[in-house]
């Protein structure tokens, strides 16, 4: 995407400035390794939940960063959209996350459960478009802010399982990162219904939402084995694989370091 290359070529202009390498890595590497440090030492599943990313990875650890294909996702909206959008018609400010959090938590569970949010899946992939359209038709029949607001999370939580169990066809562990990934009643959902089949791993609130400090430790790593600015390792990661074979555009330009 344009926007990405506009960050690539900053930073080769820092790093021409500055005299120092410049490194090339992907979106997802920085939230993965801002959690990992690439400290894995064995292939591992990745659930990326952010503002604009749902993503389940197949990851493998390569020398300086990580090999990653797409297993499963969203296909329309995701996550961290639905989140947004509909904390935004609540009245929150956006980002929504933590705002729609701390509504959900004056949620009286049975007004929450009464609100019914379908989360449709086929392909391989989730659909939230329906989801969003059922939270928005509660809001407009007055139903409680806070009973949506728990009814979106649900939804997300339901979503979450949907395509790690449709995704990922190996017991490995799962990790999960993103901004989404800081909501206390998602993680809670989630260890729930996918911990007896997946040795789960968070990412930390404070870490969650973060790739800068991920692409630090990859251009930390870059530099100790001694690559070249503009070389990435020999065994780099390929592109990003795209849900159901494509190229994905969106992944496949990188944060610089």
């Amino acid at each position: 995407m344009p926007v990405f290359e506009v960050g690539r070529a900053f930073g080769r202009f820092l790093a021409a400035g500055a005299g120092v390498p410049f490194y090339e890595t992907t979106h997802q590497e920085g939230h993965i390794a801002a959690f990992d440090r690439l400290e894995a030492s064995g292939p591992f599943w990745t659930l990326h939940l952010s503002g604009g990313t749902t993503e389940l990875l197949d990851v493998a650890p390569v020398p300086g960063g990580y090999r990653i294909a797409v297993r499963g996702g969203t296909r329309d909206v995701t996550v961290g959209q639905l989140i947004d959008r509909i904390g935004v018609r609540l009245g929150c400010p956006f980002p929504a996350g933590p705002c729609l959090e701390a509504l959900a938590r004056q949620a009286e569970e049975k007004a929450a459960r009464a609100i019914a949010v379908p989360v449709r899946s086929s392909d391989g992939a989730v659909h939230l478009s329906g989801s969003e359209a059922a939270l928005l038709r509660a809001i407009e029949r007055g139903a409680p802010a806070a009973a949506v607001a728990r009814a979106t999370e649900a939804a997300v939580a339901r979503a979450i399982e949907k395509i790690v169990l449709g995704g990922a066809k190996e017991v490995r562990p799962l990790v999960l990162v993103g901004g989404v990934v800081a909501n206390a009643f998602i993680r809670r959902r989630v260890e729930e219904r996918l911990g007896r089949r997946f040795p789960l791993r968070f990412a930390p609130p404070e870490l969650a939402g973060d790739n800068g400090c991920g692409v630090a430790w990859i251009a930390r790593a870059r530099e100790r084995l001694g690559h070249p600015s503009d070389e990435p390792p020999a065994e780099a990661p390929p592109a990003v694989e795209a849900l159901g074979g494509r190229r994905n555009g969106k992944h496949e330009l990188t944060d610089g370091a």
